[in-house]
Order: structure tokens, then sequence, then C-alpha cells
């Protein structure tokens, strides 16, 4: 995964979602977040964005936005 940063406070991915490679920009919060999720489930990052893809009723950006959240809310 390359990690590009952008002159906004968002960092853009690649990511391969279900086979397909494509693009997410997210905080920098929301990236560490989702690194530190992947740990503790013993997965990759794009395995994870994978199945909030499987998932989601709205745009990628904020399914994963909302996922990690629920995550760190539930886990506290």
């Amino acid at each position: 995964m390359t990690r590009e940063r952008e002159e906004s406070d968002k960092i853009s991915s690649n990511v391969t979602v279900n086979g397909r490679r494509t693009s997410l920009r997210l905080e920098r919060e929301f990236w560490d977040g989702l690194y530190k999720i992947a740990r503790d489930k013993k997965t990759s990052v794009n395995e994870l964005v994978s199945h909030v893809d499987k998932l989601r009723s709205r745009q990628l950006t904020a399914a994963v936005r909302g996922f990690v959240l629920d995550y760190f809310r539930d886990n506290q």
C-alpha cells in the first residue's frame, strides 16, 4: 500500500478492495485506526477494507470512517 501526503489533512493511499485497486483519502487518525484494527484482527488493511466494502450502504470512505469509529467505541 502506498501513502501520499496531500496538501489537506487527508492522506491518499492505494488499497486493493475485493480484487480491485482503488484509492482512499482519510485523515491520519483513521489510517492509524485501520492499521491498529488490522493488527488486532491479524489481517491486512486491504482485507479489512474489503470486509467494510461488502457491508457498506454508503460511500466507501464514509463507511471506513464509520467502521473505525464503531470499532473503538465498542472496544473501549
